[in-house]
């Protein structure tokens, strides 16, 4: 109830990506005094031990973290564990850093209790993100999301992976290789060309291999693959030995004549028409 006045009142008035912003700021600047950050961790963080989860050699307090995206930059992954996350899953960041896509990124749909999103792996960069998951950390554990730079070619996709494996690889509990999103062009054409993906595996793995601790490898693929697809996915990374395979997004499960799409597709008109004027 709080939380819908709260969002009625206030949030929805404030443009999403600002009210994300604002919502990393509040939380990090919360939890930096150590009396605040621990009364949270005791409200609110899990108290059963049957939900303890050993996988990927770490443990896991809960199953239920948070996924790439909400921290992209690794700025507020303890506030976020303070909250009774399991684990946060930081990124997804490029090797170099870049923007993202331009204009307005995300748009609430309210009655859908959905949002549109297209952001297009906006990072501070592979190094940037590495100096602050260097510093001593609170957080049961913690995976690193990478993604293709933008304006790297496909071809040269694996040394762009590989960079960000050497600098981030040090500081995870495990890595996530993120070849599903939309957003980045071309970037699914690696989960749809096995070899080229057997290829930019095999790179990363080189790199982790002068990791001094072991760093599980995990791939990130779009939900909405076709069955057959999928078929081939899940073997070819069972030949490639991955760790795991991470398969959830945000794609919008809507009908083609709900308020959602019909938004959705006006929206996606004026941002076309706009980057032609």
């Amino acid at each position: 109830m709080i939380y819908r006045l709260l969002f009625k009142l206030v949030l929805r008035r404030i443009d999403p990506e600002r009210a994300h912003a604002l919502a990393g700021f509040v939380l990090r600047g919360t939890t930096a005094f150590a009396p605040l950050r621990a009364l949270l961790r005791r409200t609110l963080g899990p108290r059963d031990d049957e939900l303890r989860v050993s996988a990927l050699g770490a443990d896991f307090p809960t199953p239920l973290g948070a996924a790439a995206g909400m921290d992209k930059d690794g700025t507020w992954f303890e506030g976020l564990c303070a909250l009774g996350f399991g684990f946060v899953e930081v990124g997804s960041v490029t090797a170099c850093p870049q923007a993202g896509n331009s204009g307005r990124r995300i748009v609430r749909l309210p009655r859908d209790r959905a949002l549109v999103n297209r952001m297009g792996f906006p990072s501070r960069g592979a190094e940037a993100v590495a100096s602050r998951l260097a510093r001593p950390r609170r957080c049961p554990a913690l995976g690193v999301n990478v993604g293709k730079t933008r304006l790297v070619a496909l071809d040269a996709a694996g040394a762009d992976y590989r960079e960000s494996a050497r600098l981030l690889a040090p500081h995870a509990d495990y890595l996530v290789l993120n070849v599903s999103s939309p957003n980045t062009p071309g970037l699914r054409d690696l989960q749809a060309q096995l070899e080229r993906l057997a290829s930019l595996v095999s790179q990363v793995r080189q790199e982790l291999g002068a990791v001094p601790d072991p760093v599980p490898l995990l791939l990130k693929i779009g939900p909405d693959l076709q069955d057959e697809e999928f078929d081939a996915v899940a073997d070819r990374a069972m030949e490639l030995d991955l760790d795991g395979i991470v398969a959830v997004k945000t794609p919008l499960w809507v009908g083609p004549d709900s308020r959602a799409t019909r938004k959705r597709s006006r929206w996606r008109a004026t941002a076309a028409s706009r980057e032609h004027l």
